[in-house]
């Protein structure tokens, strides 16, 4: 931890100590972190150059399963590891993304960044208590017990995570409705920068779903020009070394 709190990234160091609550000294995390100290931080050529290393907490605490079946190596445990591995390619994906369309918008690249690396964290927290009770249980889950179990413990938890860490308050409402695409929002420049973010993510995940008129529409509500969008989705290059990295 030392050397990432006396790296280049500095945003993404401020962003750790406050993460250290879950494997750090509880002091650095006590303070809020002030949106404007991070914007001051944060430039998109630091997003290009993050290093998985630098996420690593991130990762552990949230994407990843529960210590406790950390090392479990059933089927039952590896499901699910795939699932939070596929949520941790969606926010990094998200997170590179959107802070593109922020810088673009005249948005907060802080804060876009920081919720749209949070946007699954509900979902991936919910996977992982999922997991340690089927792992516990030593039975599975089915599809639509599993699906009502993500959908009504996700959000909860998300919130106990955002009391925990203190996130800052702009973050934890975008991360809150950033799927209300079209509606009002406190932070209309963040949340649709996460939201479409999220679409280019899942284009570039899953292209067998992505639906080009539908990127189209959207792009041109958020007044993206077929140059402008094109542009955006010149972070690939840079999103594909970080997901090859992420395995």
């Amino acid at each position: 931890m030392g050397m990432l709190l006396s790296g280049q990234l500095g945003w993404l160091a401020t962003l750790l100590a406050l993460l250290t609550v879950v494997t750090g000294p509880a002091s650095l995390a006590r303070g809020e972190v002030r949106p404007d100290r991070l914007d001051a931080m944060l430039t998109i050529d630091s997003i290009r150059e993050i290093e998985l290393d630098d996420l690593h907490d991130v990762r552990a605490a949230v994407f990843d399963l529960p210590p406790s079946i950390r090392e479990e190596t059933s089927e039952l445990a590896e499901s699910r590891r795939i699932e939070l591995q596929a949520l941790w390619r969606e926010a990094l994906s998200t997170m590179m993304y959107a802070a593109q369309l922020a810088s673009i918008q005249g948005g907060s690249v802080s804060i876009t960044a920081f919720a749209a690396l949070m946007h699954r964290a509900g979902r991936a927290l919910a996977t992982g208590a999922l997991a340690v009770a089927e792992v516990e249980q030593n039975t599975q889950l089915d599809p639509p017990s599993t699906a009502d179990w993500l959908s009504r413990s996700g959000d909860s938890m998300f919130e106990s995570l955002a009391r925990s860490w203190k996130l800052p308050e702009q973050v934890v409402g975008i991360v809150r409705t950033w799927q209300q695409y079209g509606e009002p929002a406190e932070h209309p420049q963040e949340s649709s920068a996460v939201y479409f973010g999220h679409v280019l993510a899942m284009e570039l995940l899953h292209p067998e779903w992505s639906l080009p008129a539908a990127i189209d529409a959207a792009a041109a509500e958020l007044h993206l020009n077929a140059e402008t969008l094109e542009w955006v989705r010149g972070e690939r290059p840079a999103i594909v070394r970080l997901l090859e990295a992420a395995g």
